[in-house]
């Protein structure tokens, strides 16, 4: 059976992902338990969003690894850059810890009175949720306000963090060279 159009994209944009400098986790989501998140959502998500969910890169989580780009320590300080050293894409599998829950972040916005957004994407150390509005659009909400992005698709935003991250990752390994 062929890989939906989605999966295989999402694969292409991982092709750059050298494994030695990554961490990766992934866990499918069961498709009873997506409809039943759609649900409480109280709006369908574009169906292309639930295949992805439902395939092995549902859940997804991709961090650098601890040497080749250190964790912060409490009080560490630097340009915001240097904290966000993954991309994560919320899911619903089994295994998916609730920090990549799609269920949970969506508890998360709605106690800050944010309704009409579903959080799917988020970049790690950054504020910003990145999700899906009842008209499929895609929105960022920064904490504060809710506002449009840019990428028109879901891979579309999904290429473009995982190329910014792979970015970032090189210019940590530049930084981290000149300390010596």
């Amino acid at each position: 059976m062929d890989k939906p159009a989605i999966v295989t994209e999402a694969w292409r944009a991982l092709e750059p992902v050298e494994l030695k400098d990554f961490a990766v986790f992934a866990g499918a989501a069961e498709a009873e338990r997506y409809d039943a998140y759609q649900k409480k959502l109280g709006f369908l998500l574009p169906d292309e969003f639930r295949q992805l969910c439902l395939s092995d890169l549902g859940g997804f989580y991709i961090t650098a690894r601890d040497e080749i780009w250190p964790q912060a320590r409490e009080f560490d300080v630097g340009p915001a850059w240097t904290f966000w050293r993954g991309v994560m894409v919320f899911g619903l599998g089994a295994e998916v810890p609730e920090w990549l829950s799609l269920e949970a972040k969506l508890e998360a916005v709605r106690e800050q009175d944010i309704e009409g957004f579903a959080p799917i994407l988020k970049v790690e150390g950054s504020p910003c949720l990145y999700g899906y509005r009842p008209d499929h659009s895609l929105a960022v909400f920064d904490g504060y306000e809710l506002e449009t992005d840019e990428a028109g698709s879901f891979i579309e935003l999904f290429r473009r963090e995982i190329e910014a991250l792979l970015t970032r990752v090189e210019d940590m390994k530049a930084r981290l060279a000149t300390r010596g």
